[in-house]
């Protein structure tokens, strides 16, 4: 399964962008600033940071 991160610090359009993209078969993660996005990803496997 492909996964996504989602970024955006807006609760309600990462809810709505997360809901479409599960309704579409894919598996998302969100993070609501560039840090959590970073740390976040990094230690679910999702990106690996250089």
């Amino acid at each position: 399964m492909i996964k996504i991160l989602i970024v955006e610090d807006e609760e309600p359009i990462s809810d709505l962008i997360r809901m479409n993209l599960v309704k579409a078969g894919y598996h998302c993660v969100c993070a609501f600033d560039g840090n959590e996005a970073q740390t976040g990803s990094a230690r679910s496997g999702l990106i690996s940071f250089c």
